[in-house]
């Protein structure tokens, strides 16, 4: 254990979530061909999904658990149970999802369904009146508005 004592506790957070990410390497579409075709958007069950990239546009809908980990991360339409977020600035637009965790910058809740509860951390965070919150919000930043 005198390794984390020596470690702080930010590099333990990052290098866990880039574990995390290389897991969905291989899985995933970063480092293909960009000629190449996307992949349909599909519903699919998983236990869980992890995806990171630099910039990462996730559309992806599942039973279960979705992932993300980077420095811009857009969420688009996409369903899961719990959806936690990680990077410098985060959108979730037309997600319907039961719980969202989110630590970021600048993060941005527009037209979001979420069926349970929030917990976000973030510098400035931005929640439209068109995102549904159904459970508690949990919500620290430099800056919090309810548009």
């Amino acid at each position: 254990m005198s390794v984390f004592n020596r470690v702080p506790f930010k590099r333990l957070t990052v290098g866990l979530i880039a574990a995390c990410g290389v897991l969905a390497l291989p899985t995933s579409a970063i480092g293909q061909d960009a000629a190449a075709p996307a992949p349909a958007s599909t519903s699919q069950e998983n236990d869980i999904i992890f995806l990171a990239s630099e910039e990462l546009r996730v559309t992806q809908e599942t039973t279960d658990d979705l992932c993300a980990s980077g420095s811009s991360i857009v969420v688009v339409g996409a369903q899961a149970d719990h959806l936690f977020l990680a990077g410098g600035d985060l959108r979730v637009s037309n997600a319907r999802v039961r719980d969202v965790v989110a630590a970021g910058g600048d993060i941005q809740l527009e037209a979001a369904t979420i069926a349970d509860d929030v917990i976000i951390a973030g510098g400035e965070i931005a929640a439209k009146e068109t995102c549904e919150i159904g459970g508690s919000a949990v919500i620290a930043g430099g800056e919090v508005r309810f548009e």
